[in-house]
């Protein structure tokens, strides 16, 4: 018990001391999710849309290298990264990687503005933040399982630092729960939100953009009639006054 209980990775404060503008970011978002409900389902179609968006994506199962210490690998992931997405799902908070992970995502938004997106999978945001009804049973049997493990004497320590923990996860929930998020499981809603904290808006481009294949045309007509056949130019595109195209 108290190896899990001193885990320095998860416990250790983000790194405060930095501007957040000079802090260094590997990743622009860092997925939480509890593996067994939405791994194979949600969670893998939500990561594939942020990929297919230009987005680079933290995700425990792919983005940890082989033989990473993982207690060391994901704190790391969740301070270099600028937003955090939490998927709070009904077994959520069964799950002690998740809420020590949300503890850490907690920290970094208090200490460093980490951009923290709660999405509700399957639950209330109310169940999460007061852990009602089928996420707060799920929370309390992590409860009892390491209370069990702290019976007997001698275990002083580990019932205090259980209390501590309850307290911290507790505060981390209320607090995430209590964020701006997505209430709805669209993941293209979730995705467009992303973009745009992110200042992506040039990634989304129209299905069917209007205007654009007369100009291409109009490209190819130009290329046409300024480089002969079989012969190589250097073609640069760049910006001026009027907004054309200049041609070297």
């Amino acid at each position: 018990m108290s190896s899990f209980y001193n885990e320095d990775s998860f416990s250790t404060d983000c790194r405060s001391r930095k501007s957040p503008l000079k802090i260094f970011r590997s990743y622009e978002v860092f997925l939480s999710y509890r593996g067994e409900d939405t791994r194979a389902s949600f969670t893998a179609h939500l990561n594939a849309s942020l990929l297919n968006a230009g987005i680079n994506v933290f995700k425990d199962d792919d983005s940890i290298y082989k033989g990473a210490r993982i207690s060391k690998s994901l704190p790391e992931a969740i301070e270099q990264s600028r937003i955090a997405v939490v998927v709070f799902s009904k077994h959520y908070a069964d799950s002690k990687w998740c809420l020590n992970e949300l503890v850490k995502i907690m920290k970094c938004h208090r200490a460093i503005r980490q951009i923290v997106l709660p999405v509700f999978y399957d639950v209330d945001p109310l169940e999460v933040r007061h852990q009602k009804k089928k996420f707060g049973k799920a929370f309390q049997n992590i409860l009892t399982m390491l209370s069990n493990q702290t019976q007997g004497e001698g275990h002083y320590k580990e019932e205090s630092s259980l209390r501590m923990l309850r307290r911290n996860w507790t505060t981390a929930l209320h607090e995430a729960a209590g964020l701006a998020g997505n209430e709805s499981e669209a993941i293209k809603d979730i995705v467009e939100k992303i973009v745009r904290l992110l200042d992506k808006t040039h990634l989304l481009v129209a299905n069917n953009p209007v205007g654009v294949e007369p100009r291409v045309e109009n490209m190819i007509q130009l290329l046409d009639e300024k480089i002969p056949n079989h012969t190589s130019e250097l073609l640069g595109c760049y910006p001026s006054n009027n907004g054309k195209i200049n041609f070297n």
